[in-house]
């Protein structure tokens, strides 16, 4: 018999490990062609508080979560991102608690991936940049992770040899299970506040510093020395008081300046966006001196490269040397003077290469980049593509209207307008080139297009719907269908007028925020439109009664209970709206009765007292994600005691003879 859990068609195979947030699993089942998926499974019990307000405020956490996880959903695919593909919020029968289930990619988190990896300057600035890409996009939509920290990044994919690419997960945690540790968190979230956007950029400086120090956090002993609890608490004191933050152990300065800064006490000093901290990592890449060793190389054996290991000979032989070598002869030292006289000129020149770098200098700035919309296409002949282009500054920030110039080395394969829009000619490749200057040096990027002639020639298409209304999360598939009817697919493209509002890939339509946007698939020049309205999903905000306790006198009496429920898209949770008695055998209660209100519904159903006794009446509806509202209210029935009064003595009669009568 198989000890671990099964979720959705999944099988756990084996533990990867239990955290302060519950237990993972990895999870396996057949893709349905003999082959096995495999993902992972994360499951946290929570139970349930006696203290109605602390039952309450867990209640809220768990709504807090299932909005992020829907929130999350409608992000689509992010390759910073790792999400939840599958959940579930279960209640315990009995109440005491509930069961979060939570499905996602199976993946290696850094921490982990780190004990025998090492890494150089480049690697943890990529790895950086790619996060805040990540909250950028998180951040836009308003959602907030509230817990970045090393055990919360993942490498995912089947090559871990490769580059280093990570992916923020575990989205949504640390509303129900709060991290009471804290190492990695903002002073002021350490001190009550809750987290938000600006604080997760502070969480992430904070990985990148203890990747920069051989994975210590600041103010804590360095390797081979260990780290106890105590070590730790003292380190937040000091990170609390204010305390200057000493610079990592590797890295060049300007990105030691750079993670600095995004840690700095007071959130002004801070970076104040994921676009703003992306800039200054892929900037102080760029400014980097060549790296003599990688940085934040793992102290086990198996991580310690070979060129650290001759670095740190090389310097201990030095060190000896210095000690040993006896003293030179006069013209020996006066060389050695020289030497000496020119390391300093030399470093003071570094010194102000850097200080040049930095704004403190004349020096030109970078021009910052340009990129375009695709780098790579294929079209048919006639077959028109429109090519965007996005201009940044050394700083990160996108610059509006730039004057963009367009060129197409084959204008015979095809052509570019200044608009950059592309056209097909005739079979062949043509790279288009957009250029810009910029008062710090010119810019340009290119897409290399392949003019393909098919043996069939797309005369029409048309989509299997021209409207359709979906709601925040849900998904549609418009087919398309092509004219002649055997005319290959591969050459429909699919565009979204709003991709805030809706996304489209290869036909599936997401929706993502309420609004109207028009998704609109192209083939040979030939077009064919859907009108996607979205509206909110269906979410509950408040439950309760409105009609209060109720208190009963008499068996057969009949009373009734109201309650009200508050939110969006009432409606399509009104088929899982019950209620009922703790006790039947003490209060019988009616059919449940709906009333239509917009953003509030009422509810009533008839209580009838069956016997004295003291019961409650629950409530109870699921929203969208499957999570459980209710509210109650108390039924008292108590019958009036009817008292038989007492009956009086009666008085002897004084005028009654009492003689016996003699025979």
């Amino acid at each position: 018999m198989n000890e671990y859990p099964e979720f959705n068609g999944w099988q756990a195979v084996r533990s990867l490990g239990t955290g302060h947030c519950g237990e993972s699993f990895e999870i396996t089942r057949d893709d349905g062609f003999g082959l096995a998926e495999r993902g992972a499974l994360k499951i946290v019990e929570i139970s349930a508080e006696s203290d109605p307000e602390a039952a309450q405020q867990q209640h809220d956490r768990l709504e807090a979560m299932a909005r992020s996880i829907r929130a999350l959903d409608a992000l689509g695919e992010h390759k910073n991102i790792l999400p939840w593909r599958d959940h579930a919020i279960r209640r315990f029968s009995d109440g005491s608690g509930w069961q979060v289930c939570l499905r996602t990619d199976l993946a290696v988190p850094l921490e982990r991936y780190l004990r025998t990896h090492t890494y150089g300057e480049s690697t943890v600035a990529g790895m950086g940049a790619g996060i805040c890409d990540a909250l950028a996009l998180c951040h836009e939509r308003g959602i907030v992770h509230g817990d970045i920290k090393p055990q919360n990044l993942f490498v995912s994919g089947s090559n871990f040899e490769g580059a280093l690419e990570l992916r923020l997960g575990d989205f949504g945690m640390a509303a129900i299970v709060p991290d009471a540790a804290g190492d990695f968190a903002a002073p002021e979230v350490l001190c009550g506040e809750a987290p938000g956007a600006e604080t997760d950029l502070y969480s992430l400086g904070m990985v990148l510093y203890w990747m920069l120090n051989d994975r210590r956090v600041p103010f804590v002993p360095l390797p081979p020395e260990g780290v106890s609890g105590s070590d730790l608490a003292i380190a937040r004191d000091m990170r609390l008081r204010g305390d200057p933050i000493p610079a990592p152990l590797h890295g060049s300065s300007a990105l030691q300046a750079v993670v600095l800064r995004a840690i700095a006490d007071q959130p002004a000093d801070r970076f104040q966006s994921a676009e703003e901290f992306r800039a200054a990592l892929l900037g102080a890449v760029r400014q980097r001196q060549p790296e003599a060793a990688p940085a934040g190389a793992a102290t086990a054996a198996a991580g310690v490269s070979a060129a650290q290991q001759q670095a740190e000979a090389r310097a201990a032989r030095q060190s000896r040397a210095a000690v040993e070598e006896p003293a030179a002869p006069p013209k020996r030292k006066a060389k050695r003077a020289a030497g000496i006289i020119g390391g300093v000129v030399f470093a003071a020149l570094v010194i102000l290469i850097l200080a040049m770098a930095f704004g403190g200098g004349s020096s030109k700035k970078e021009p910052g980049t340009l990129t375009l919309s695709t780098e790579e296409a294929k079209l048919a002949p006639k077959e028109t593509l429109q090519l965007t282009a996005e201009l940044r500054d050394s700083d990160g920030k996108r610059v509006s209207d730039p004057e963009i110039t367009w060129d197409s080395s084959a204008a015979r394969v095809a052509t570019v307008d200044s608009d950059g829009l592309v056209t097909a000619v005739e079979e062949g490749t043509a790279k288009i080139t957009a250029e810009v200057k910029t008062d710090d040096g010119d810019l340009s990027a290119s897409c290399t297009v392949t003019v393909t002639k098919d043996e069939i020639e797309i005369t029409g298409i048309t989509l299997s719907q021209t409207s359709a209304e979906l709601k925040v999360g849900e998904t549609l598939r418009l087919t398309p269908q092509l004219t002649p009817s055997d005319a290959p697919t591969d050459q429909i493209s699919w565009t979204s007028s709003y991709p805030s509002i809706a996304s489209v890939k290869d036909g599936v339509v997401t929706a993502v925020a309420p609004g109207s946007t028009t998704i609109t698939a192209q083939a040979n020049g030939h077009t064919a439109k859907c009108t996607v309205t979205v509206s909110a999903a269906a979410e509950i905000r408040k439950v309760s009664c409105t009609s209060g306790a109720v208190n009963m006198t008499t068996a057969g009496e009949t009373v009734t209970v109201t309650f009200t429920v508050n939110g969006t898209g009432l409606e399509t949770l009104a088929s899982s709206a019950k209620v009922y008695a703790v006790d039947g055998s003490i209060a019988q209660v009616g059919t449940l009765q709906r009333t239509a209100g917009g953003e509030t519904d009422t509810y009533s159903a008839t209580v009838t007292a069956l016997r004295e006794g003291l019961t409650t009446v629950a409530f109870e509806i699921r929203d969208a994600n499957g999570v459980t509202h209710s509210t109650t209210c108390q039924v008292s029935i108590v019958f009036p005691v009817v008292e038989t009064p007492e009956q009086p003595d009666t008085p002897a009669d004084p005028n009654a003879n009492t003689e016996t009568a003699v025979g």
